[in-house]
């Protein structure tokens, strides 16, 4: 069996990070590569969200790329950060003056710049909500299902990436696993809860226990209303989750608000670029 009974939470940890499925993510642009120097993820302060700018948007990328940018390519302007990200054929057009492709230009906000934006939830019910979730499942569960997850779920569906979860390269820890946001930690819960019965473990401990995966859809959900208005790359990933849950009834494949998700999920990608 991938898990074993007798193995403890840091081994089961390590053996998921051997076979490079770890439950991170990274917000960090497919064409950035990593040798860059100064070079630092979009999502490397966790008190501001990222935002592409298109040719149509509130910015003009064309202009935007005239602006003074510090060492890390950032370029501040009262409460709004520009990222922009250089590209080889980029550089060229620059040098013969044509006007290429367009720059690719992030805008980094401040969260507390979305403080108003509604619908929204009340705080004390996403801490409720938090509180749920950390106390279904012990760490050594905990662990064990998001070993099932990338065991069964995520070699078919790869949206996650483990090159951040244990930079220096030690096990999967509780502590990794509590940092993911509510609504991508309640999907990924809920997604590996039917798998259970294949681990020797879970299968004696959660077959009788009142967790269902419906209550942890409920909860990822109730997250990501909230995370719209400062998406990360992770509420993207949640939605990609919740579009992959199985029908709740056997007579309809699903309701009309499984359109209305692709929807969201659809303009959330254009936003994050």
């Amino acid at each position: 069996h991938f898990l074993q009974q007798q193995q403890s939470p840091t081994q089961v940890g390590q053996h998921v990070l051997d076979q490079g499925i770890s439950p991170e993510f990274s917000s960090r642009p497919s064409h950035i590569s990593s040798g860059l120097s100064g070079e630092r993820p979009l999502d490397s302060r966790s008190s501001r969200s990222a935002r592409f700018i298109g040719e149509t948007g509130e910015s003009n990328p064309y202009l935007l790329r005239h602006y003074h940018y510090d060492e890390f390519d950032e370029c501040t302007v009262s409460k709004l950060t520009y990222r922009r990200i250089k590209r080889a054929s980029q550089l060229a057009d620059d040098i013969i003056g044509n006007k290429g492709e367009p720059p690719v230009v992030f805008m980094l906000a401040d969260d507390s710049l979305a403080q108003k934006g509604e619908p929204r939830i009340e705080e004390d019910v996403l801490a409720k909500a938090s509180h749920d979730v950390a106390s279904m499942f012990t760490e050594e569960e905990a662990i064990r299902l998001i070993g099932l997850y990338f065991r069964f779920i995520n070699p078919y569906f790869p949206i996650l990436s483990g090159s951040e979860l244990s930079p220096c390269g030690g096990p999967v820890s509780i502590e990794a696993i509590n940092a993911l946001p509510l609504s991508l930690l309640s999907a990924l819960y809920a997604t590996a809860l039917p798998f259970m019965f294949y681990d020797d473990l879970l299968a004696t401990t959660l077959v009788h226990s009142a967790t269902s995966p419906h209550e942890l859809y409920r909860i990822s959900w109730l997250a990501v209303v909230q995370e719209m208005h400062t998406p990360r790359l992770a509420t993207l990933q949640t939605c990609l989750l919740l579009l992959e849950r199985a029908p709740t009834n056997r007579y309809t494949t699903d309701t009309p608000w499984k359109a209305s998700l692709v929807g969201w999920t659809v303009s959330l990608a254009q936003t994050l670029g």
